[in-house]
């Protein structure tokens, strides 16, 4: 598939992979910010999109190989999301998002199991 075709299907709200694979990198998509991300660190992530030169254009024609194309995910100990979780002092927005999220990973898992059948 395109890096063009998974930005169409991103735009008009489709079901697009979870994980790819992309010039020697694994991009896991977020449902938050609507884009495929690399982690690079503990708590850095660059997005697919971002690159370089400011000519990211010239690669949106380019592959990208889907892996595990409705696999869930696991959730990583040092996922962005779950950087609350060390906190003693929770806010209740940050209890909430915590929530949210794992919301989503639940629905994510179910969504695979009733593809399964």
């Amino acid at each position: 598939m395109k890096i063009i075709d998974l930005l169409n299907k991103i735009a008009n709200g489709e079901k697009v992979p979870k994980v790819i694979y992309f010039w020697e990198r694994e991009y896991i998509y977020d449902e938050e910010y609507n884009c495929y991300m690399h982690q690079t660190g503990a708590n850095e992530f660059i997005n697919l999109l971002d690159n370089d030169t400011d000519d990211s254009y010239y690669f949106l024609n380019d592959e990208v190989e889907i892996i595990g194309e409705n696999i869930p995910v696991k959730i990583d100990q040092n996922d962005r999301e779950w950087h609350y979780l060390h906190n003693t002092k929770k806010t209740t927005e940050e209890i909430a998002d915590n929530l949210e999220h794992l919301r989503q990973k639940i629905n994510e898992i179910i969504d695979y199991l009733e593809e399964k059948e």
